[in-house]
């Protein structure tokens, strides 16, 4: 009976749906073409050579030459072990997925079970320096040093969330008795290639998806009821006060916020470092399965409040860093950043190399 309950539900929802899609197209139209074009100028350039550049590291084995000089950090103050740290600096460094698609990848080759695996999806969780700093501080603030300033409070709030999750577990050996073997070709390079193209299709059609479910919403009314219950009170428009709900479904419709608004900071803070409903169903998606959902949920939210007063704290002791402006808007950090085609181009020369020394060396043993 619950089971025929649950299918009815669904099957409604579903009709009701496709109902307002069609009743509400040319708004869904609208929003689509945003999500595109956001997906084309910023998700992709920022995201896609990271998304190649993680399934190289994990294929190979590079991950656990990565993770050497951080084996006291690893075992001592997270209490995982240290082959293990890199993922944790690649997740910060690259974007939200990406901790997902690293950490699926370790559970599907047998190297990581999935407890910790789970424990470390609740830290491994960011939305990287690039879109910080690239798009939201400029957008936003048009101040380049806010961008690193959030970057470095949700880095830190992560750095807390491990150190808490850890303290339940024993401290590793300082030698890992797991042994991976670092092997490098040409053919790994190229599965990467797929494999990160594949990741970021994945990513991009669950954020256009959400997009229709927002602008069905949106006009629906639902924001603007909530919006309107508690905008007045906090001294905010309630535009803002929309984009802020908004921004709790979909994360990148906090670029929508009035611009120049520094007091928004801590909430902007909070924000990215929870993510939004959209960008934990991409966490869901790229898991493939090992994540514990409510346990990832709640310091999420932990980790949000934190960086929310921890934010306020900092702009009440540094009260100057929201007067310091970029010099210059296009000529410094862009929405599409070059830093990973960088290192892909920087990658793909090193594979190169070490193919013909390797034909080399087997020619010269001929």
């Amino acid at each position: 009976m619950k089971r025929r309950a649950e299918i009815l539900i669904i099957i409604l929802f579903t009709a009701v749906y496709g109902g307002l899609l069609i009743y509400f197209a040319r708004d869904v139209a609208a929003a689509i073409r945003e999500s595109v074009r956001l997906c084309l100028y910023t998700i992709i350039p920022s995201l896609y050579a990271f998304m190649v550049l993680s399934s190289f590291i994990i294929s190979t084995g590079i991950y656990t030459v990565l993770s050497k000089p951080f084996s006291f950090l690893s075992r001592k103050i997270f209490h995982i072990p240290t082959r293990f740290f890199s993922i944790f600096l690649l997740a910060s460094a690259a974007g939200y997925p990406v901790g997902a698609k690293l950490l699926s990848s370790l559970v599907k080759s047998g190297d990581l079970d999935n407890d910790t695996a789970a424990d470390m999806q609740c830290f491994c969780y960011s939305g990287g320096p690039a879109f910080f700093c690239g798009a939201v501080s400029l957008t936003l603030f048009d101040n380049i040093s806010l961008g690193f300033l959030i970057f470095g409070v949700i880095f830190t709030v992560n750095i807390i969330c491990g150190i808490i999750i850890g303290l339940r577990k024993p401290v590793p050996p300082a030698f890992d008795p797991v042994k991976i073997e670092v092997k490098v070709t040409v053919q790994k390079f190229l599965t990467a290639v797929t494999d990160g193209g594949k990741s970021i299709l994945i990513m991009c059609g669950i954020i256009i998806f959400f997009s229709s479910f927002t602008a069905i919403l949106d006009r629906l009314g639902f924001f603007t009821i909530i919006s309107l219950a508690f905008s007045g009170n906090l001294g905010i428009s309630n535009a803002d006060g929309e984009t802020l709900i908004k921004s709790v479904v979909e994360i990148n419709n906090i670029l929508s916020l009035s611009r120049g608004q520094h007091h928004f900071l801590p909430a902007v803070t909070a924000l990215l470092s929870f993510g939004g409903v959209c960008v934990l169903m991409q966490i869901l998606q790229f898991s493939g399965g090992y994540i514990k959902f409510i346990k990832f949920i709640l310091y999420r939210i932990f980790a949000a409040v934190v960086c929310f007063f921890l934010t306020k704290t900092v702009l009440i002791l540094f009260p100057s860093l929201t007067a310091v402006l970029a010099d210059t808007v296009n000529g410094g950090f862009t929405k599409g950043t070059p830093i990973p085609a960088i290192f892909l181009i920087f990658m793909s020369i090193i594979l190169l190399t070490f193919e013909i020394n390797t034909k080399r060396k087997r020619l010269n043993s001929l």
